[in-house]
């Protein structure tokens, strides 16, 4: 009669206070809300709660459902979390959505090794299409995004904030800017890394709101590579801070800003029921204190 489905709305409307927050609370839409409570209430053949009072006044049966909820609820949280740590105890897979995230993740992964020494940690790139479909199916257990989404069966645990440069050889003509703008950059070859350029926060969050492009696209794959290029003058490139701090200290290359400047954020991206599991809270922290020159968001 009772589904769990039941008991996380009827638990988030005594929770929340009304349908409106409820829904927002848990990712889904109000028609969606109400449906499942007339459903309910059709169910056990009573009201659960009376209609147009604010605060929200439950009914004796909708009250006993909620002190159901309220105990069932956490007690498969727990069962939920101590089976995903049981089956993950052995296996640690992280992904990542963006090539340069290599300069900072594996530092910090070695590091995470030797405090997890039981974990088999590998480390896959997310380049491919779904990565998120792979998360919830299992197949990798942390996704390294900037792309956060609102649904309810992720949790995005926050690392760091960056910022995105123009990277340029020391001699190149938009050296003598203080700031890039989008313009600048219609004349100039772009080195990006071999992905969609809709997948570019350089071409969704600085060219395309300005409809401009650049004069051509270059794809390299290796970061190195890339900056290689750069420095000899082959095209400027967008890319993080991290991502070109050794070569901007050895006077390779040079930076500018983007436009006023394009902050971005890091996330740890996790299935729901895993958000704390030992090791990924472990995992996140060490990861924010290795970072820490970067800005660490709450």
């Amino acid at each position: 009669m009772l589904e769990l489905k039941h008991l996380r709305t009827i638990q988030g409307l005594a929770r929340f206070g009304s349908i409106a927050a409820c829904a927002e609370n848990l990712h889904i839409t109000q028609s969606a809300i109400s449906h499942q409570l007339k459903e309910l209430e059709v169910r056990i053949g009573a009201q659960l709660f009376y209609r147009k009072t604010k605060p929200i006044k439950f009914t004796s049966q909708g009250q006993v459902v909620i002190t159901l909820a309220n105990s069932v609820l956490p007690q498969i949280a727990a069962a939920e979390k101590q089976l995903n740590q049981q089956e993950l105890s052995s296996r640690f897979t992280l992904a990542i959505d963006c090539h340069s995230c290599f300069q900072w993740l594996l530092p910090t992964i070695k590091q995470f090794q030797k405090s997890f020494t039981a974990l088999d940690v590998d480390l896959e790139s997310g380049f491919h299409q779904h990565p998120l479909e792979r998360l919830l199916a299992g197949e990798i257990d942390v996704m390294i995004t900037s792309d956060v989404e609102s649904r309810g069966d992720l949790h995005f645990l926050p690392l760091f904030g960056y910022e995105l440069q123009l990277v340029m050889s020391n001699d190149h003509p938009l050296v003598a800017l203080p700031s890039i703008s989008p313009s600048d950059l219609t004349s100039q070859v772009l080195i990006t890394y071999p992905v969609d350029k809709r997948r570019m926060d350089v071409y969704n969050l600085f060219l395309k709101p300005n409809n401009c492009e650049p004069l051509k696209w270059k794809k390299v794959d290796n970061t190195s590579t890339l900056l290689q290029m750069v420095s000899g003058g082959f095209g400027v490139a967008a890319l993080p801070e991290w991502a070109v701090r050794t070569f901007e200290n050895q006077e390779l290359i040079a930076t500018r800003p983007l436009g006023e400047g394009i902050r971005r954020h890091l996330y740890a991206c996790v299935r729901l029921a895993d958000k704390e599991c030992e090791h990924i809270q472990a995992f996140v922290d060490m990861t924010r204190q290795m970072n820490s020159n970067h800005s660490v968001i709450d």
